[in-house]
Protein backbone atom coordinates (compact mmCIF):
# COMPACT_ATOMS: atom_id res chain seq x y z
CA UNK A 1 0.00 0.00 0.00
CA UNK A 2 2.82 2.59 0.62
CA UNK A 3 4.28 1.49 -2.51
CA UNK A 4 0.94 2.59 -4.20
CA UNK A 5 0.95 5.72 -2.56
CA UNK A 6 4.45 6.70 -2.79
CA UNK A 7 4.12 6.01 -6.94
CA UNK A 8 0.77 7.96 -7.11
CA UNK A 9 2.28 11.27 -5.25
CA UNK A 10 5.28 10.99 -7.56
CA UNK A 11 3.11 10.33 -10.99
CA UNK A 12 0.39 13.35 -9.43
CA UNK A 13 3.43 15.55 -8.86
CA UNK A 14 4.88 15.06 -12.28
CA UNK A 15 1.76 15.06 -14.41
CA UNK A 16 1.21 18.90 -12.07
CA UNK A 17 4.55 20.08 -13.47
CA UNK A 18 4.23 18.72 -16.75
CA UNK A 19 0.18 20.33 -16.89
CA UNK A 20 1.52 24.09 -15.65
CA UNK A 21 4.44 24.33 -18.02
CA UNK A 22 2.25 23.13 -20.95
CA UNK A 23 -0.41 25.32 -19.87
CA UNK A 24 1.61 28.31 -18.96
CA UNK A 25 3.39 28.32 -22.35
CA UNK A 26 -0.15 27.73 -24.26
CA UNK A 27 -0.96 30.84 -22.29
CA UNK A 28 2.19 32.90 -23.07
CA UNK A 29 1.19 31.92 -27.06
CA UNK A 30 -2.48 32.77 -26.59
CA UNK A 31 -1.76 35.51 -25.11
CA UNK A 32 0.45 37.65 -28.04
CA UNK A 33 -1.70 40.50 -28.41
CA UNK A 34 -1.98 41.08 -24.71
CA UNK A 35 1.20 41.28 -24.53
CA UNK A 36 1.96 43.62 -27.02
CA UNK A 37 -0.59 45.55 -25.66
CA UNK A 38 0.89 45.75 -22.49
CA UNK A 39 4.37 46.69 -23.70
CA UNK A 40 2.76 49.09 -26.20
CA UNK A 41 1.39 51.18 -23.02
CA UNK A 42 4.63 50.66 -21.27
CA UNK A 43 6.68 52.31 -24.18
CA UNK A 44 4.03 55.06 -24.18
CA UNK A 45 4.72 56.09 -20.80
CA UNK A 46 3.12 58.87 -18.71
CA UNK A 47 2.72 61.29 -22.31
CA UNK A 48 0.24 59.12 -23.90
CA UNK A 49 -3.26 57.76 -23.03
CA UNK A 50 -2.40 54.05 -21.91
CA UNK A 51 -3.41 52.32 -25.42
CA UNK A 52 -5.43 49.26 -23.19
CA UNK A 53 -6.25 48.52 -20.25
CA UNK A 54 -4.08 47.12 -17.92
CA UNK A 55 -6.15 46.04 -15.39
CA UNK A 56 -8.49 44.42 -17.47
CA UNK A 57 -5.69 42.59 -19.44
CA UNK A 58 -4.38 41.58 -15.91
CA UNK A 59 -7.59 40.23 -14.45
CA UNK A 60 -7.97 38.41 -17.46
CA UNK A 61 -4.72 36.48 -17.81
CA UNK A 62 -5.38 35.96 -13.99
CA UNK A 63 -8.53 33.89 -14.73
CA UNK A 64 -6.71 31.79 -17.57
CA UNK A 65 -4.01 31.10 -15.29
CA UNK A 66 -6.65 30.09 -12.27
CA UNK A 67 -8.37 27.97 -15.10
CA UNK A 68 -5.12 26.35 -16.02
CA UNK A 69 -4.74 25.60 -12.85
CA UNK A 70 -7.59 23.87 -11.68
CA UNK A 71 -6.77 21.73 -15.03
CA UNK A 72 -3.57 21.14 -13.54
CA UNK A 73 -4.83 19.74 -10.31
CA UNK A 74 -7.46 17.95 -11.88
CA UNK A 75 -5.33 16.12 -14.35
CA UNK A 76 -2.70 15.38 -11.54
CA UNK A 77 -5.27 13.65 -9.21
CA UNK A 78 -6.48 11.70 -12.32
CA UNK A 79 -3.03 10.52 -12.85
CA UNK A 80 -2.31 10.13 -8.92
CA UNK A 81 -5.64 7.83 -8.90
CA UNK A 82 -5.36 5.63 -11.64
CA UNK A 83 -1.62 5.37 -10.70
CA UNK A 84 -2.32 4.47 -6.88
CA UNK A 85 -4.89 1.60 -8.47
CA UNK A 86 -2.92 0.07 -11.11
CA UNK A 87 0.47 -0.09 -8.40
CA UNK A 88 -2.32 -1.96 -5.92
CA UNK A 89 -3.40 -4.12 -8.91
CA UNK A 90 -0.11 -4.85 -9.41
CA UNK A 91 0.68 -5.88 -6.43
CA UNK A 92 -1.52 -8.04 -5.37
CA UNK A 93 -1.41 -10.04 -8.31
CA UNK A 94 2.21 -10.50 -7.71
CA UNK A 95 1.22 -11.46 -4.02
CA UNK A 96 -1.28 -14.40 -5.56
CA UNK A 97 0.90 -15.58 -8.05
CA UNK A 98 3.06 -18.46 -7.48
CA UNK A 99 6.38 -18.31 -7.81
Amino acid sequence: MGISLALALIVGALVYLVARGASGAWLLFQQQQLLRDVLGTLQSGLEAPPAADLRAISREVAALDARNTQASLLLAALAAAVAAAASFVWQERAAIQPH
